[in-house]
């Protein structure tokens, strides 16, 4: 340490540092131009610095602040907690109100926004604060508690909608951004790669097919864009293991398009049912002993009422 200033580079820096280097190395003219010229590391990572500005500013206008709060009943002093419930407001107690904050982008000019579920699903009121100051009460237009994923509206018009991009098409190691409003900071944009796609976590029930990044992502993210060297929003961050430890994940943009698309036309998501229960005989030991000369395939383990 000198001063107070890490003599290491940071991660990041290191990277570009060395695709730079890299770069100029197997770009270097046979014979050197005459007269005096910047070295090129440095011009391609003014390059590369002015490439991450560019994307906080196209992306940055289209995310928004969300506070949602939900009214509950003010407690007692000295009562047990849970037992006021039964107590109901008889009491001229009143009820306080309980805010939480975080993120969403627009994705239409007149109004639409998209964030997750859990960020306004309980919500009695939502209050959204765009990037140039104005503030809007909103309304919930749809909620998808399965995707974790909801549409609210404000009323205005003329608004800059977020470019949606093609979360099939991301690569594993390319780079990924965050914008959002982490530990209530507004607008905060961390930058890191996307380290895997299509993960599993048993945190979630409902869906399965998360992007991971190690962009740093922390409470008040969730419903914020993940966003690719362009500017095009891939995904939509939603869990974190632990706090900023590089394990961000994210909503695939493509499975959002459908779920949002739906929402802002009925309000609600139809998925398809069949009916029944099935289990895997390769799973089970118990169907493998049950049905020893099927080696492959499912059993139809239960069957439910019509809908």
């Amino acid at each position: 340490m000198d001063n107070g200033v890490p003599m290491k580079y940071s991660r990041l820096t290191a990277m570009a540092i060395a695709f730079a280097i890299t770069f100029t190395a197997s770009a270097q003219p046979a014979s050197p131009a005459s007269g005096p010229q910047p070295s090129a590391p440095s011009g391609l990572l003014h390059q590369l610095n002015d490439s991450f500005a560019a994307v906080f500013e196209k992306v940055a206008p289209s995310v928004v602040v969300i506070e949602a709060s939900q009214s509950t009943p003010k407690p007692i002093p000295g009562l047990p907690q849970g037992l006021e419930f039964f107590l109901g407001d008889s009491e001229g107690r009143g009820t306080h109100s309980q805010p939480s904050i975080g993120s969403g982008f627009i994705i239409r000019p007149d109004g639409y926004i998209l964030t997750n579920y859990h960020v306004v699903g309980d919500s009695d009121e939502i209050s959204v604060k765009l990037h140039d100051g104005r503030r809007f009460s909103a309304g919930v237009v749809g909620l998808d508690e399965r995707s974790d994923l909801a549409v609210i509206k404000i009323e205005a018009a003329g608004l800059p909608a977020a470019e949606l991009g093609d979360s099939e098409a991301i690569k594993v190691g390319q780079f990924a951004f965050a914008i959002g409003t982490p530990m209530e900071l507004p607008y905060t944009f961390t930058v890191g790669v996307v380290s895997a796609k299509g993960r599993k976590l048993a945190a979630s029930r409902n869906y399965e097919d998360f992007i991971q990044t190690d962009a740093a992502i922390n409470p008040g993210n969730s419903g914020g864009p993940l966003c690719d060297i362009d500017g095009r929003v891939v995904g939509i961050n939603a869990l974190v293991s632990g706090v900023n430890r590089g394990l961000g994940f994210a909503i695939p943009i493509n499975l959002a398009k459908n779920v949002a698309e739906q929402l802002v036309s009925s309000g609600h998501v139809r998925r398809p049912w069949l009916g029944v229960e099935i289990a895997g005989i390769e799973e089970s030991q118990r169907l493998q002993q049950l049905y020893p000369e099927v080696s492959r395939g499912v059993v139809v383990t239960g069957i439910e009422p019509a809908m």
